[in-house]
């Protein structure tokens, strides 16, 4: 199972994803973001591209898109249970606090940090 992960997309304000960015993401069996999408044109894109997508809310979304998404999600893939969240907080700790906020996880991926 291929799983693509993108995060802190910040559309538009960024500029639109590259093509070569959205042909992975068409090609991949499932699609993480892990949050900071801004718009909910992304949201829509991403949603729009074929695989299911698994996405958080991150810190500078539009209260549009803060009301579609959770703050914490899962995903199953091939058997492992991937957690994602878009603020892992500081490294001090992280590991740990990962753990007790997702205990089935076998990943956990958070954005936030670029």
């Amino acid at each position: 199972m291929r799983v693509a992960v993108i995060s802190d997309t910040h559309a538009p304000r960024r500029g639109p994803l590259p093509a070569a960015c959205l042909d992975r993401l068409r090609a991949a069996d499932a699609i993480v973001h892990a949050g900071d999408w801004s718009d909910l044109a992304t949201l829509a894109l991403l949603r729009g591209l074929g695989p299911p997508v698994v996405g958080v809310r991150g810190n500078v979304e539009e209260p549009a898109v803060r009301a579609r998404l959770p703050e914490t999600a899962e995903l199953s893939a091939a058997g492992l249970v991937i957690g994602v969240v878009h603020d892992a907080g500081p490294e001090a700790g992280r590991l740990e606090r990962m753990r007790r906020r997702f205990p089935g996880a076998g990943a956990v991926v958070f954005g936030h940090s670029h």
